[in-house]
């Protein structure tokens, strides 16, 4: 199944990409308009049914299918960087994606990231990795690593 970078991290947990889970490939931003004016056109869609806006935890008003130029644009930045023939390491992953996608720190970078691991474009992480990228998080898990003792001193 092809799915595109673009709308899965603009529609990722929305009930569109439930209703459409074998359809979510669109080479083009015009083949994305032209499936969202369809369904738009419906007039039976709840609000959010594109875009989650809490998908990634705290509430964002910079999530919208609004951004879909733009997220087809980094989606031809990440295939330049990525060519399709590898896969991409989960860290370059988290930091190319916490430096361009817009509106969004580390902690969404990270979930983002993870999100593409399941669609095989990106490596499952080690756990070391991920140790150090959720010390670069910088939030609650690293007190609770550290309360653990799997990462001493880290705080």
């Amino acid at each position: 199944m092809q799915i595109s970078l673009a709308p899965l991290l603009a529609t990722g947990r929305t009930q569109f990409s439930k209703d459409h889970s074998g359809q979510l490939h669109f080479p083009t931003l015009a083949a994305w308009e032209q499936k969202h004016a369809e369904l738009l056109a419906t007039g039976q869609l709840e609000p959010g049914y594109f875009c989650n806006q809490s998908a990634y935890g705290t509430y964002s008003t910079q999530c919208s299918e609004s951004n879909m130029a733009c997220e087809f644009e980094l989606e031809q930045a990440w295939k330049t960087t990525f060519p399709s023939s590898q896969r991409v390491h989960y860290s370059k992953a988290f930091t190319w994606m916490n430096r361009h996608l817009p509106g969004i720190g580390k902690l969404t970078a990270a979930l983002c990231a993870s999100d593409v691991v399941y669609i095989g474009r990106v490596q499952m992480h080690s756990p070391q990795e991920m140790g150090a990228i959720v010390l670069q998080i910088d939030t609650g898990a690293k007190k609770a690593l550290s309360n653990f003792g799997l990462a001493p001193g880290c705080l």
